[in-house]
């Protein structure tokens, strides 16, 4: 039985096999006769209903908005701290917050697209360790589907990883990218006020804000100090000449300046893009955060300083989430408004050695913020139980009465919602590039890391594509959540019948990856 959300020929029965593996573990089901109340069905590439039946009930505005790179615990605080995103946490309050909700990979452009398909990353294809290729159109996305069924759909973004471009259009009756929450205002009442009231809306906004360059950006702080702006440009040269001279080989201050530069400044940033080119600038820090960073004694410092900064920034980004929502209630859409606020990722500073995001699959890159405002439909509160941003795709379709895609590797969460399910582990794929060590000069290595979590316990299988060999390292995340004490691999049926049976299909979909043709990890199925 093929999966309706599918890619074409020459891969789809492996893909197939992929989504059958990965069906339980990520909460979905390749039977369309429901067992829990929600519909299934398949759709074609467009997004028609081919099988299945949807209900007659009114059609919601849907409304989704990505926080990109917001750690969870912005708004939940941390260690008995207040949150540094008061106004957003104020808001939940009045919404259902999955607090166990995890990302199906470490940064943007996977994620992003397994949110808006319900698909794995390694079966929508948009996957690789700093670079991804586009959507294929063979891929259903959430808005063909919604807009097959009636809705007007819009998306406003940062663009980037999330754009046109990456394939992420599909369905869109608009797609703006260049949408940011420092004053949202006038760019998201005008999509608003574009809006055919005679139909439902589906709209995606989605923000960088709290990406680095940590800070305001659109204009950058600091950009009417002419004295601040000379220093950053002062800094910019010296950096710039040291890269130029030895990209690789930069001092300790050198590395460590660019680092901070780079990801906290966005004035300094500026700079270095305009005399190395953007692409040369961040292959330098890429370059240091892997070798140089780690063997820094000030690095626990460092780590501290963008810390700092990054929260710096997500206080400036809950006053712009406060208008953004505030602009989408004063709009009165007719009929219901559900409004999903949701991460892609989280950014790490330093835990379990992790620098910012991407290549792991740790706790603070890979918990997301889900929260869901559905009145009328779901009661505010707390929901415990994992679950993943896979799932917002087929639960945004049960909300509006379509049937979830057989196939899907996620799951509806309106029964977990309403106290009628239970959370189910959560998988997630990753690829890490590992530097050749420079005492023996060889290509880099890149692995292949998927990782298999609940509230209770987490499975990472790390692939070596030179060996066919899979290391497993098991955690309890209840007792040890900086996950620093690994257990015995095999000490699974201690958290659960489920989970134990998650990992297998895991290790079984790992054992695939030798024949694949995307280990590269440089973007889609090579051959494509």
């Amino acid at each position: 039985m093929r999966p309706a959300l599918r890619r074409a020929a020459p891969l789809a029965a492996l893909l197939a096999l992929a989504a059958l593996l990965l069906v339980p573990a990520g909460c979905g089901g390749d039977d369309p006769t429901p067992t829990d109340g929600v519909r299934r069905g398949r759709y074609d590439a467009s997004g028609r209903l081919v099988e299945g039946t949807r209900s007659r009930a009114a059609l919601p505005n849907v409304v989704v908005l990505v926080l990109d790179t917001l750690r969870a615990d912005a708004v939940r605080g941390r260690d008995g701290a207040p949150p540094t995103m008061p106004r957003l946490a104020a808001w939940a309050k009045d919404a259902v917050d999955f607090v166990d909700a995890s990302a199906p990979a470490a940064w943007t452009a996977p994620s992003v697209t397994s949110m808006l398909t319900g698909l794995m990353p390694s079966d929508h294809g948009v996957q690789g360790h700093i670079a991804a290729s586009p959507l294929a159109p063979s891929i259903t996305t959430l808005a063909e589907i919604l807009k097959e069924a009636g809705y007007a759909t819009a998306a406003l973004s940062g663009g980037g990883w999330v754009s046109r471009a990456m394939g992420l259009g599909q369905g869109f009756d608009k797609f703006i990218e260049s949408w940011h929450t420092g004053d949202p205002r006038k760019a998201l009442q005008r999509t608003l006020a574009d809006h055919p009231r005679e139909r439902p809306l589906f709209l995606l906004l989605h923000t960088y804000e709290a990406h680095d360059p940590y800070g305001r950006k659109d204009p950058p702080e600091g950009h009417d100090d002419p004295a601040r702006v000379a220093a950053a440009n002062a800094e910019a040269v010296r950096l710039a000449a040291a890269v130029d001279a030895r990209p690789e080989a930069l001092t300790p201050d050198e590395g460590r300046a660019l680092l901070l530069g780079w990801r906290s400044d966005p004035l300094l940033r500026d700079g270095l893009t305009a005399r190395l080119t953007r692409e040369r600038a961040a292959s330098a820090v890429i370059a240091y955060t892997w070798t140089g960073h780690p063997k820094d004694p000030s690095r626990a410092a460092t780590e501290a300083t963008l810390r700092e900064r990054y929260d710096r920034g997500c206080a400036a980004l809950d006053v712009g989430v406060e208008r953004t929502l505030a602009t989408l209630d004063a709009a009165e859409l007719p009929g219901r408004t559900v409004v999903f606020v949701v991460t892609d990722h989280g950014e790490a500073f330093g835990e379990n050695g992790a620098l910012g995001h991407g290549r792991w699959l740790v706790d603070p890159i890979t918990r997301t913020l889900l929260l869901a405002r559905a009145r009328g439909h779901l009661k505010p509160g707390v929901v415990r139980g994992s679950c993943g941003a896979i799932d917002l795709t087929p639960t945004i379709l049960d909300l509006a009465g379509l049937p979830v895609p057989v196939g899907s590797a996620g799951r509806s969460l309106l029964p977990q919602a309403r106290g009628r399910a239970d959370g189910e582990p959560v998988l997630a794929e990753e690829f890490r590039r590992q530097p050749a060590d420079p005492a023996t000069p060889g290509p880099d290595i890149t692995f292949r890391v998927v990782t298999v979590r609940t509230e209770r316990a987490k499975l990472h299988l790390l692939w070596d594509p030179r060996t066919d060999a899979t290391e497993a390292t098991l955690f309890d995340l209840l007792s040890d959540p900086a996950e620093a004490r690994p257990l015995p691999a095999t000490d699974l049926a201690r958290f659960g019948a489920p989970f134990a049976a998650a990992c297998a299909r895991a290790r079984a979909h790992v054992a695939t990856f030798h024949g694949r043709t995307d280990n590269h990890g440089t973007g889609r199925f090579q051959g494509e």
